[in-house]
């Protein structure tokens, strides 16, 4: 199960395939490998590199006993952004998970 090290937090994450990468965020209470069902698999079949992970508080990844913020999210994102060699990307999120991806936006 790979990790990645973003602001003092395990994040867990998986990465499928090549090309220019997508990375779906989920919203709370969902796991990042629910994309993987659906939208996952049309990503790779159209070539693109599928990045998905569970954000802080949402296991695997570690959760924050203090709680946190949307910029949190955000830097999160970015760390693992960096982590993965990933950016630019093509970000895609549901529910809550707008405010990260936007936020996350130049």
């Amino acid at each position: 199960m790979p990790f990645a090290f973003a602001n003092d937090v395990r994040l867990h994450y998986d990465v499928h395939g090549t090309g220019e990468p997508v990375v779906l965020v989920s919203g709370a209470g969902v796991s990042g490998q629910s994309w993987l069902i659906h939208q996952g698999p049309a990503l790779l079949e159209s070539g693109y590199r599928v990045c998905v992970y569970d954000s802080r508080g949402h296991p695997p990844s570690d959760e924050c006993v203090g709680g946190f913020a949307v910029e949190d999210l955000v830097a999160d994102l970015a760390a693992l952004l960096e982590f993965l060699d990933a950016g630019p990307a093509r970000l895609i999120g549901h529910l809550d998970a707008a405010p990260t991806w936007c936020r996350s936006l130049p």
